[in-house]
């Protein structure tokens, strides 16, 4: 149990820059400036607040704020601004959708809420929301960008949860691409 309990400290405490942590979001990904510090995170939540009060329809409002609350280990909070993002976003027509605008912020808000969920212990619903992840990646003719993330998250749900051969394909394509911790994993857990 020892050993499982650092496994999931070390898939959350993974860093935000570096390539090899690709278990984690990052500005990069996201087009967005996210909390560095806690006193910063507060404003932050605080500032979206104000603007979901004047705009209540902006899912990328309710994503940032999740991030931010996430950041404060406020998973659960997190998780219900992560619901109302991608409730606003399905309501959408798709056809008036665009990538940059739309399907990277349903890909993020779905990878988001995955490792809220795992944060909690929720694994089996961190899986559900990592193959959403997946499926809009799909839908959007992702391939490559984001994907590391997905499967690096999904995998490490299925390893916690006790599922390793599904975790460690997970990690494998996740390694492919470009995810260097999940060789890390591999080597630990999947031999």
């Amino acid at each position: 149990m020892l050993i499982l309990n650092l496994f999931i400290f070390s898939l959350n405490s993974i860093g935000q820059s570096d390539k090899s942590n690709c278990g984690e979001l990052d500005a990069y990904d996201l087009l967005f400036f996210a909390s560095n510090n806690e006193e910063e995170a507060l404003i932050l939540v605080a500032q979206l607040t104000d603007r979901i009060r004047e705009n209540p329809n902006k899912p990328s409002w309710y994503f940032l704020r999740g991030i931010n609350k996430s950041y404060l280990n406020d998973n659960r909070g997190a998780i219900d601004d992560y619901r109302t993002a991608l409730r606003l976003l399905e309501a959408k027509p798709f056809k008036s959708k665009t990538f940059e605008s739309d399907g990277l912020l349903e890909i993020n808000t779905n990878l988001a809420m995955s490792k809220s969920l795992s944060s909690i212990e929720d694994y089996q619903r961190a899986i559900e929301f990592a193959n959403k992840a997946l499926l809009e990646a799909e839908k959007w003719g992702v391939t490559y960008v984001i994907m590391d993330k997905i499967f690096f998250r999904r995998g490490a749900a299925y390893l916690v949860s006790g599922n390793l051969e599904l975790g460690c394909k997970d990690m494998s394509r996740a390694g492919e691409n470009g995810c260097a911790q999940a060789y890390a994993i591999i080597e630990t857990y999947c031999q």
